[in-house]
């Protein structure tokens, strides 16, 4: 049920992680990024609706290794990139929500091996697009304990682009369009004092995530992304009362096709 509360929200989430995958090609790294947001908040007859814009930013570094079709390469790169996006939420009084984002960033790296030529290295930067449509629905078992069923379909798209090797080889990368779903459910029990904790477990699916490559020409063996894991997450949550300040810390890993752990502390504040 709402409260009648309409107003303003900022929040900011850092989040820090290390995956590793194995696709054709190997990917290992760990990475970092932070969020700042502005949601605006509204109750009405049906729920309530939150509608917000957000900034974000990070950086990664991995090591990383492709076979060519004459030989294989070893190398690492540095990946950074900032940029912002939209999104909405509605939450029907009777349990179900709907939810969406749309973002664009801008994408910069650089790579570096002792395997391309004399010791090649190149800078690279492209634009960066994605979102998300979800459908959920929350079940309250008792005030204090709720389960959130949901499915999610994530698209994203990295542009084309093309650099000379400083061992003055032709590098062409093709735009590469990712579609994925996560199904799955959520557990929160909530504590009288403020606090509270959530565990949750989702199925992740890969339906399209592959990009071609060229070398003088040549084709790159490109990572086939198609495949599953499995997800999971767990986390406390702190509010205390009459401040406005949310805090929530999760640790969250997967399995399978994306092998993956880290860890997100998320900071709200409501007025």
């Amino acid at each position: 049920p709402t409260d009648g509360r309409t107003g303003f929200a900022i929040s900011a989430a850092f989040t820090a992680s290390y995956q590793a995958i194995n696709s054709g090609s190997k990917i290992e790294g760990e990475s970092y990024n932070a969020l700042s947001a502005l949601i605006w908040r509204f109750d009405n007859q049906f729920g309530v609706t939150r509608l917000g814009v957000f900034v974000e930013g990070g950086w990664g570094d991995y090591d990383t290794k492709n076979g060519f079709a004459s030989r294989s390469v070893k190398g690492g790169s540095d990946i950074s990139y900032a940029g912002g996006g939209l999104f909405a939420r509605h939450e029907y009084t009777c349990g179900i929500y709907v939810e969406g984002t749309f973002r664009i960033d801008n994408v910069r790296g650089d790579f570096s091996s002792s395997d391309m030529g004399s010791g090649a290295t190149y800078d690279s930067k492209s634009n960066y697009w994605g979102g998300h449509l979800g459908l959920g629905y929350i079940h309250m078992f008792s005030e204090f304990d709720s389960l959130d069923m949901y499915a999610k379909l994530f698209w994203t798209r990295q542009d084309s682009d093309s650099v000379d090797t400083d061992a003055g080889e032709r590098l062409r990368l093709d735009s590469a369009d990712s579609i994925a779903s996560h199904v799955g459910a959520k557990y929160t029990h909530e504590f009288s004092n403020g606090m509270g904790f959530h565990f949750g477990l989702a199925w992740e699916h890969e339906y399209d995530g592959k990009q071609k490559g060229y070398l003088d020409r040549r084709g790159i063996n490109s990572p086939d992304m198609e495949g599953d894991s499995g997800l999971a997450e767990i986390g406390l949550r702190w509010q205390p009362e009459n401040t406005g300040w949310s805090f929530d810390l999760t640790a969250h890993g997967s399995l399978g096709l994306r092998d993956s752990i880290g860890g997100t502390l998320n900071i709200a504040y409501e007025f």
